[in-house]
């Protein structure tokens, strides 16, 4: 051992001895009161982490899935405009040429109705305009046509 350590050591010792045997149960407790607390509060913070992580998983999977697939835009985030979610996704349909139905509930919620197509690609067409409106699918329905296509009705809404 290192001379400085073991001359720490030494006068911890000291220390404890030259203690009554109420001040040593005084000092225990009070240390041991100590580490619990420095022990709770690592976790509680360790826990808002992986909280944290967890509501954001789903958008980083899906990011990594589009890396992987090189289908990710490099093209910065559009802006929330101050218009309601359907006028909003009106102009990002005409934006990217997506067919679809939609009927407003009330300013911050809309239904949409896709087309009958395939199934990937209207949830990728979904998750596209969830994403770039700033919404969240809030109930989400699928009809079967045939064996390769869908009908999707979405309910998209958003909090302001």
């Amino acid at each position: 051992m290192n001379a400085r350590l073991i001359q720490t050591r030494e006068q911890m010792l000291r220390y404890w001895q030259a203690r009554n045997p109420r001040e040593q149960v005084i000092l225990a407790c009070g240390g041991a009161v100590l580490l619990l607390a420095i022990y709770i509060g690592s976790l509680q913070a360790i826990n808002t982490r992986i909280e944290a992580l967890r509501k954001r998983l789903p958008e980083l999977t899906l990011n990594s899935y589009e890396i992987a697939a090189g289908t990710r835009e490099n093209r910065p985030p559009v802006p929330r405009a101050r218009e309601d979610l359907r006028s909003e996704l009106f102009r990002l349909l005409a934006e990217q040429d997506i067919k679809a139905e939609l009927r407003g509930l009330a300013p911050d919620r809309v239904e949409m109705r896709l087309p009958p197509g395939n199934g990937e690609t209207a949830l990728r067409q979904l998750n596209a305009l969830r994403l770039a409106s700033g919404s969240r699918v809030a109930s989400l329905q699928l009809r079967a046509t045939d064996a390769a296509n869908a009908e999707f009705t979405a309910i998209l809404e958003r909090r302001r």
